[in-house]
């Protein structure tokens, strides 16, 4: 069961989910109603189906439950926050996806199991922005869609516990603050990960890393075949004093496999000139999807990406804001050379050469590279030409817009250099007035009271 992260299976549930589309079976504050409980199962009976918190935590004090969706309420929702006290087991069987909206505790000796797609496809766990689940106690049970995790609630013993079993299955039981660790000399999770990551909507902040082994950040390496999911990370320190060769992201250093809404925020310090960094993966060849950055590194690296430093992968459905200063900086990535498909910045992109050029969304858009369905709005600041798309560009564009008002370039002024075929600069009215031609409405949503009249992505709203 369940869908590997590949975003074009995910987009339908996720666009459900997201909307929060009333089909659901939710859980909220509101009546019981529209749902059958025997014998331990409550199951859904017809569409906009709803589960009363009060009344889901009372049967679980007494007797493990199942809460199930069906066809007809394909997702299931938890819309309001809950304690799961006791010793009993929570089963969140989804007919599709399972969505956490607001908090949600494990008291010690209980269990939570979560199926996604059991009849439906595309199925995903998504954790929200006001969303989180929080174990007290390590002892307790987590299974997601057959696999059993280990949990953790530090960065020394989730480090140490990777290292044991690089493969495994691992999850952030609660969220932690790395500051009293001090500064370690390598990526907390130096050992390259081929596993299943799950961060359960928890944070890791105050991370400090100084030197190493040239790859900072949270994990050094993912694997092919490893996955990050649903984890925020903020305030990191990456500190790699004149080392051209070093690779940095506040998430990871280099990403191979899959990353599934991350986030990261807040200042991230990066010291040394020279190097590859993103505001959350330095080097991404996998995957990246409905992920986002509200950060604001200072300048160090001198590739510096609002998402990643250089993309050889596909960054889907993401966006940056915050600010991305570097010698050669792009508001998703520095140099791209694989796919930036339907995302976007708003990130202030500060150039401090004259070459190469800043870019809206890539400083450098290599031959191979692709750019679709994209806009740049953050606004770009130069010593010389930039481009509000990219600085260099000798790869395709298609249907990709930017905001002449708010990035700074003007007609004519998409590309710094090379030919830009496939991109067109948009007044701020016009960009903010609708969504521009061949932006796909299943996929972007516009409202003048969201994202500022921007276009946002439905499965990634601004958070």
């Amino acid at each position: 069961m369940g869908c590997v992260r590949n975003f074009a299976c995910a987009g339908a549930a996720l666009l459900a989910a997201a909307a929060g589309a009333q089909a659901d079976v939710t859980i909220s504050t509101h009546a019981t109603a529209r749902m059958s409980c025997v014998a331990g199962t409550c199951t859904a009976t017809g569409a906009n189906a709803y589960l009363n918190v009060g009344d889901l935590q009372t049967m679980l004090s007494g007797a493990d439950l199942t809460v199930k969706s069906t066809a007809a309420a394909p997702d299931i929702r938890i819309a309001a926050g809950a304690s799961l006290a006791g010793t009993h087991l929570l089963t969140l069987d989804a007919y599709r996806s399972v969505r956490v909206e607001k908090p949600v505790s494990v008291t010690s000796g209980g269990g939570l199991t979560i199926v996604t797609d059991d009849g439906g496809s595309g199925g995903v766990l998504v954790v929200a922005k006001a969303g989180s689940v929080h174990f007290l106690s390590l002892a307790s049970a987590l299974t997601i869609n057959g696999a059993s995790y280990t949990l953790a609630n530090a960065l020394p013993s989730l480090a140490s516990a990777i290292a044991s079993n690089p493969g495994g299955n691992f999850a952030l039981a609660a969220s932690y603050n790395a500051g009293p660790d001090g500064t370690y000399e390598f990526a907390p999770i130096v050992t390259t990960f081929s596993g299943k990551f799950e961060g359960l909507g928890n944070a890791i902040s105050n991370l400090t890393i100084r030197h190493g082994n040239r790859k900072l950040g949270l994990f050094a390496v993912v694997d092919t075949g490893g996955s990050l999911e649903n984890i925020l990370v903020s305030a990191m320190h990456l500190h790699a004093t004149g080392n051209a060769r070093s690779f940095g992201g506040a998430l990871a250093a280099v990403n191979n496999g899959t990353i599934f809404n991350a986030h990261s925020s807040g200042k991230i310090s990066t010291q040394g000139v020279g190097g590859t960094g993103g505001a959350l993966v330095g080097v991404n060849n996998g995957t990246i999807t409905a992920s986002s950055t509200d950060a604001h590194p200072q300048i160090g690296f001198a590739c510096l990406g609002g998402i990643a430093g250089m993309n050889t992968g596909t960054i889907s459905q993401s966006y940056a804001v915050g600010a991305v200063p570097g010698e050669q900086p792009g508001g998703i990535a520095c140099d791209n050379s694989g796919t930036i498909v339907d995302s976007y910045d708003l990130a202030e992109v500060l150039g401090r050469t004259a070459t190469p050029y800043p870019g809206g969304l890539a400083s450098v858009n290599e031959a191979g590279g692709t750019i679709q369905t994209s806009f740049a709005a953050g606004q770009i600041t130069a010593v010389a030409n930039f481009g509000g798309i990219a600085g260099t560009n000798s790869g395709t564009l298609t249907q990709v817009y930017w905001d002449k008002n708010a990035t700074g370039a003007g007609d004519g002024f998409g590309c710094g250099a090379g030919s830009c075929t496939g991109a067109t600069g948009l007044t701020h009215l016009e960009i903010t007035g609708g969504l521009p031609s061949g932006f796909d409405p299943a996929i972007w949503g516009w409202d003048p009271s969201i994202n500022a009249g921007w276009p946002y992505l439905l499965n990634n709203p601004p958070r």
